[in-house]
């Protein structure tokens, strides 16, 4: 796991550098994903970190969150 942090939300440098290393390491991984840490990622690599239950659990977020209200970090679109 890389680990980049900064405050100024318009740098890119330090993300870039993290997903770089991430990319390289990745032949080497069983592909998973930290799940506390897709807040900044893509939806296709949000949707895949969830894997086979992600249609489940987007029924069970249209049940209880049908205005994904809690639509923040991790996000699980509504179906």
């Amino acid at each position: 796991m890389f680990l980049a942090q900064w405050t100024d939300a318009a740098e890119t440098t330090h993300r870039d550098w993290a997903r770089s290393g991430e990319e390289m390491l990745r032949p080497f991984s069983s592909n998973a994903h930290l799940l506390s840490a897709l807040d900044v990622e893509r939806e296709d690599v949000i949707n895949t970190a969830w894997g086979a239950n992600l249609p489940r659990l987007a029924a069970i977020k249209k049940k209880y969150d049908p205005t994904n209200f809690f639509r923040v970090n991790q996000n699980i679109k509504p179906v």
